[in-house]
């Protein structure tokens, strides 16, 4: 990736990032990257390529860059991004004010999730809370990119 980057690739990033892992963007180049925390903590803990497991030995220079360098910046944390209420959110803007009230039942409490994909691919708006979903990625990876002063596009 180059600059300027992709808000859709970076939004992506952050949309499928799991819990116990850190993206990163090369402020300079646009290039994306992820560690796994076990994999941050073992690159931390090493002081060469031969500290670590086999096949992250080939990768060591460029994974301790990616730590060490000012020019990599951590992207939001997968648990700073509260999903829960771009769902509610979703919910609250249907036009149909029964459907939103049936969407908005459906995320209480535990399983919220599983319940709501379930109801929205019944009620047949699962792709238009794909759609949503990503524009708010996007909005969330627009604001954080523009904090930082990196370029991008939203192709």
């Amino acid at each position: 990736m180059a600059l300027p980057v992709s808000l859709k690739e970076v939004a992506g990033e952050l949309q499928g990032l799991p819990t116990e892992a850190t993206a990163y963007i090369n402020r300079r180049t646009g290039k994306l990257s992820f560690l796994s925390d076990e994999m941050k903590r073992e690159v931390e803990q090493a002081e060469e390529a031969s500290d670590v497991s086999g096949w992250m030995a080939d990768l060591y220079p460029d994974l301790n860059e990616l730590l060490e360098s000012d020019d990599w910046l951590e992207l939001p944390l997968a648990r700073e991004i509260n999903d829960y209420s771009i769902m509610r959110n979703f919910c609250k803007s249907r036009s149909d004010h029964d459907e939103s009230i049936t969407l908005l039942r459906a995320i209480k409490g535990r399983g919220a999730f599983r319940r709501f994909k379930q109801l929205a691919h019944e009620l047949d708006v699962i792709d238009e809370w794909y759609a949503y979903e990503l524009a708010a990625y996007k909005q969330i990876a627009a604001d954080w990119l523009d904090a930082r002063e990196i370029p991008y596009v939203d192709e």
